[in-house]
């Protein structure tokens, strides 16, 4: 019966004359033995007793390639740092007590699923191209053993067609390049420690992603059952959240009217001739991007307007400030910015599509209407423009310049025109008047420019007749003329005039915007017209709003930039709380009206 052999290594004892087995500790010191112990620990590194592999050696019949299969196949897996995770992954999900841990839990087993899959893609990428090396490999050794035999042939015919008479060469058998063989020898073993450390990698993690899709498939169980219970909390979370909102936005609204704060309102003029360079974060915020800087800057406002915004939208937010003329207090409505950036839009408007200025005086029609059960209401429209720092009067035919007084906490204007109004036909007579007088001229910014600030002052006189009141508010609504550079403008000769006298008027506005926000004592209303008429709306005794319109152009963006933060600034003067105008009796008439 055949007996397997077995390898030993023995010497031989001069005393006993006998062959002894090598003990471990010289055994280990033998060049054969040193070689095999490289190629073992070269394969697994972390494998360091020497004596431990010797032992597996002598176990594995001193092959060192069934020694690394034996490591591979009798290794305790937990030693293995990844498996340690994978274990401490188990022990914490089995811990997890809500929704959120299992959520992390499954997100972090699908990366490692994921993970997993790519090394297991790797691994046969690597295993394939392993093969085809070993593949080219062979075929390159038998290319070299079919060369090596056909020379052979050959020099064996042409030995035997010499003729008898000639001299005897010896001729060396030509062989393979020993340097050439050993390295293919040493590529087809790295080859096969490769492929056994593929093999055992691809086995070990095939069973480990089953176990994980185990568990990634029970967790997604869990969580579609606990889905529509989590469905029925986030819609009353999200309904909680707006009221929330709302009741937030009252209070701050509240506090804005109590601080008398200027409301400023951002509005971004559509233009589909060019793409918009201006982004909308929010309905309170507006950011710019300047090119030349490559700065980015973020405004906030009481409410921003993109340009897709309508006009009954931006009339709505501020019908609440109008509301309060017919109880007695005075509001002012400024509209800011550079020729061409929508103010007259949004102040004028066109006739099938109004804006504030007509919407503000059919709302207050309408609610002199709706209470005329218990008062009488009269309004009366004013519509003048400041030109070149005169004061022209748009509802007079006979064109002079007119004073502004100041009478204590009031300004007047004498010779101002005054229409009653009772109907929206009055209100269209008095608009086509004034825009037929109004100032206009063409700039290269726009073809229509205004060249002047128009100012529309509507007043409520009520008189309450079960309460015995009298109540007097007024509205002002001012379109102020483009506040670009001169030198964009490209304006001469009588153009230029204007256009410095209508930066003057605007710097002044700034000046007394910035004495109000650091609560100087002097504030130069007397700076300019402009200012000086709009003393009483700006004094602390009014509510004030101010739109500030800028153009999405980026070629206009440093003056879009400049009007955002005229407006920003704006938004942080306090005026005080406005007071009403409301007295126990009728009020005497005034001789200077």
């Amino acid at each position: 019966m055949p007996v397997e052999r077995v390898n030993v290594h023995c010497y031989f004892d001069n005393d006993t004359g006998q062959w002894i087995k090598l003990p471990i500790g010289y055994e280990i010191h033998s060049d054969v033995i040193k070689d095999f112990m490289d190629i073992i620990q070269e394969t697994i590194p972390d494998w360091t007793n020497s004596h431990d592999i010797l032992a597996s050696l002598r176990a594995s019949n001193y092959d060192p390639h069934e020694c690394i299969s034996t490591y591979f196949n009798i290794g305790d897996p937990v030693t293995d740092p990844w498996l340690k995770g994978i274990v401490r992954t188990k022990n914490s999900a089995a811990d997890a007590n809500s929704m959120e841990q299992k959520d992390k839990e499954i997100e972090k087993l699908k990366k490692t699923i994921k993970s997993l899959e790519q090394q297991l893609a790797n691994s046969k990428e690597e295993l394939k191209k392993s093969n085809q090396k070993v593949v080219s490999l062979e075929d390159r050794v038998s290319t070299l053993e079919a060369e090596n035999k056909s020379t052979n042939v050959r020099l064996t015919a042409l030995q035997e067609a010499r003729p008898k008479t000639a001299k005897v060469v010896t001729v060396e058998k030509s062989s393979v390049d020993p340097k050439t063989a050993r390295a293919l020898s040493e590529s087809a073993k790295n080859l096969h420690k490769s492929h056994i450390q593929l093999k055992m990698a691809v086995k070990k993690h095939v069973g480990e992603i089953s176990d994980l899709m185990k568990k990634a498939i029970n967790g997604m169980r869990d969580i579609r059952s606990c889905d529509s219970g989590q469905s029925r909390e986030i819609e009353d979370l999200r309904e909680l959240y707006r009221k929330e909102a709302l009741e937030r936005k009252l209070l701050y609204n509240k506090l804005q009217e109590l601080r008398g704060n200027i409301r400023v309102f951002a509005r971004c003029r559509y233009d589909n001739r060019v793409e918009c360079s201006l982004e909308f974060p929010s309905d309170s915020d507006i950011a710019t991007f300047n090119p030349a800087t490559q700065q980015k800057k973020i405004f906030s406002f009481d409410k921003v307007y993109s340009p897709s915004s309508k006009q009954t939208e931006v009339f709505e937010d501020t019908l609440p400030i109008i509301h309060s003329c017919v109880d007695g207090y005075n509001v002012c409505i400024l509209a800011y910015g550079q020729t061409g950036s929508g103010k007259t839009h949004t102040m004028m408007g066109p006739e099938h599509d109004p804006g504030v200025n007509i919407r503000s005086i059919k709302a207050l029609l309408e609610i002199c209407k709706e209470r005329s059960d218990k008062a009488d209401y009269t309004l009366k429209v004013s519509l003048l423009e400041i030109y070149n720092e005169n004061v022209q009067d748009l509802l007079s035919s006979d064109v002079k310049t007119l004073p502004v007084q100041s009478k204590g906490n009031k300004v007047v204007i004498p010779g101002l025109t005054e229409v009653e109004v009772t109907s929206m036909a009055d209100i269209q007579r008095v608009m086509e008047l004034g825009n037929k007088n109004r100032t206009t001229a063409a700039t290269k910014m726009n073809s229509q420019s205004s060249r002047s600030h128009l100012i529309l002052k509507l007043s409520v006189e009520g008189l309450n007749r079960k309460a015995g009141t009298h109540s007097s508010g007024s509205l002002m609504l001012c379109d102020l003329a483009g506040s670009e550079r001169v030198g964009k403008t490209e304006a001469q000769g009588q153009r230029l005039v204007e256009a410095a006298a209508i930066n003057k008027s605007l710097t002044a506005l700034g000046q007394v915007f910035s004495a109000l926000r650091a609560s100087q004592l002097h504030i130069p209303y007397r700076n300019s017209k402009l200012t000086h008429i709009l003393q009483p709306a700006l004094g602390g005794d009014a509510k004030a709003c101010l739109f500030v319109a800028v153009s999405p152009d980026v070629r206009n963006i440093t003056e879009t930039i400049s009007t955002l933060t005229f407006g920003s600034n704006a938004r942080q003067i306090a005026l005080g709380q406005a007071k009403a105008n409301v007295s126990k009796r009728m009020p005497k008439d005034d001789d200077d009206d």
